[in-house]
């Protein structure tokens, strides 16, 4: 059965049959109808957005209602944003009790919360009452901001019951008064998690830190393979962001267990299941395996596209995981497989944190081969080819210091995840009937040498040094402008 009403459809099957709401691309309205519907329908009820749409909600004027019982939201790549203003806080989801609510592949982006505004009975951005569950699969949560008195409740979630979080990132939380992400009542899982940027606008304390995570008493918190980063802005004063406190609130001590997490200058562990890499030199280990007060070393911190934060060769994190299998989810938090042999030396480890830098050897196979760009400098294109194994041809259509276009050709081999070739200057040639090239290879110009380093199949870096003078050196960013037909992409494979 299938019924539409004002513009949304569902659809009925048999008494075990789940009920599924579709909300048209942009719907607003449709989308708050449809929460507010499935309160009535018994069994499971699906509310599934549109492919990559966007929808506005005004939170003060038309906040959705509270989700109830066993309830799905599928977000398919969309995006819920809000819309800003001065004094536009309020609530985006309400878990109630018993609830149990799964919602996957959404963006949640530009929201105000006041989780301690007075007379309005307001938390956090995300709540769940006691005896509900919430359970968040693939999320981004950006640009966030939060009003303080007192610093009861977390800006962006306050758990009462049960939170699950997976292939989460938080970043850009902002607070006035106390910044506190999570503020965790009673049970919280996160694996793959990322959150930085958390920031306390108000003036510096040094002795009154704002939290990523703050367990309450009797609360339970177990964290694995995330990411934990201090904000990268340092250009307002602030108090500093930590990843917990032991303090435990009013009575009982809270338990927390963090393991194969990165936690770069945002304290020490409450607890230990192994294999932590924390840069604070003032923290102990709480096990043999943590890493403690040794620099994170490079990291490809990339700000652009959903924001990542990848171990590059030099740093501990990488293949960091050094017991083969050590409980290792089976992708990060961006779908990348693991646990991939990110050094190269023929084992593959898990990365400490949220994040697996691809295999070299699994990205080449493959990935290498096509047509990149700068997006920033139209006109310069760089075409890869393997030709035979481990034997790269590389073609820069580029131009010199006088606008002059130059066509550069190289040859090389790769070591690890870079290619360095041998590049020369062609500068004679003609086309000749039939469409075939007359290349004069005595008018080839030894020009220097160049370098492609790929991050992933998408991206990566163009370096180059000549000894013309006409050309310099440099580098540049690459993007991904087309693949070969059928070679496709090999960075998420083990």
């Amino acid at each position: 059965m299938a019924i539409a009403v004002a513009g949304l459809a569902y659809y009925c099957g048999g008494a075990a049959a789940a009920t599924v709401f579709e909300v048209p691309p942009g719907d607003t309205q449709a989308l708050l109808d449809a929460i507010r519907q499935a309160k009535n329908v018994p069994g499971l009820r699906i509310i599934r957005l549109a492919e990559h749409s966007s929808y506005a909600l005004d939170l003060v004027n038309a906040p959705p209602d509270k989700l109830y019982g066993d309830l799905k939201l599928e977000g398919s790549g969309s995006a819920l944003v809000g819309l800003l203003g001065v004094d536009d806080y309020g609530q985006l989801f309400v878990i109630g009790q018993l609830a149990s609510v799964e919602i996957s592949d959404l963006v949640i982006r530009g929201f105000h919360a006041d989780p301690d505004q007075a007379g309005t009975n307001q938390d956090s951005l995300i709540a769940i009452r006691q005896t509900g569950s919430l359970t968040l699969t693939n999320i981004q949560i950006d640009d966030i901001e939060a009003v303080h008195e007192g610093g009861v409740d977390g800006g962006v979630f306050s758990n009462h019951g049960e939170l699950r979080l997976q292939n989460v990132r938080v970043t850009n939380v902002t607070s006035l008064g106390v910044a506190i992400v999570l503020s965790n009542w009673g049970t919280a899982e996160l694996e793959n998690v990322l959150m930085t940027d958390g920031r306390d606008l108000s003036e510096p304390d040094p002795s009154s830190p704002g939290f990523y995570v703050y367990n309450r008493p009797l609360a339970d918190a177990n964290i694995r393979y995330s990411t934990f980063l201090p904000r990268s802005d340092l250009a307002k004063p602030d108090r500093p962001v930590r990843l917990y406190t032991g303090l435990g609130g009013f009575c009982c001590q809270p338990t927390a267990t963090v393991t194969a997490s990165l936690l770069l200058d945002v304290g020490c562990l409450p607890g230990s299941g192994g294999f932590n890499l924390v840069t604070d030199s003032s923290c102990t280990p709480r096990k043999s395996t943590d890493i403690v007060g040794v620099p994170a070393g490079p990291l490809r911190v990339d700000a652009e596209h959903g924001y990542t934060v990848v171990p590059r060769p030099g740093s501990p994190a990488l293949d960091g995981v050094s017991k083969g299998g050590f409980a290792c989810p089976a992708t990060d938090a961006v779908g990348v497989a693991r646990p991939q042999d990110g050094t190269g030396n023929g084992k593959a480890r898990c990365d400490i944190g949220a994040f697996e830098a691809p295999s070299p050897a699994a990205l080449f196979e493959g990935g290498a081969n096509g047509l990149f760009f700068d997006a920033s400098h139209d006109g310069h294109y760089v075409l890869i080819q393997e030709v035979s194994p481990n034997r790269y041809f590389v073609h820069w259509t580029a131009f010199d210091l006088d606008g002059k276009q130059s066509w550069i050709f190289a040859v090389g081999s790769r070591e690890g995840d870079t290619i360095t070739a041998q590049a020369w200057l062609q500068t004679e040639g003609a086309l000749i009937q039939g469409g075939s090239v007359d290349v004069n290879t005595d008018a080839l110009q030894d020009w220097g040498t160049v370098s492609v380093r790929l991050d992933d199949c998408l991206k990566g870096e163009f370096s180059y040094q000549s000894v013309l003078p006409q050309f310099s050196s440099g580098s540049f960013p690459l993007d991904r402008l087309a693949y070969i037909d059928q070679l496709g992409c090999r960075d998420s494979s083990p």
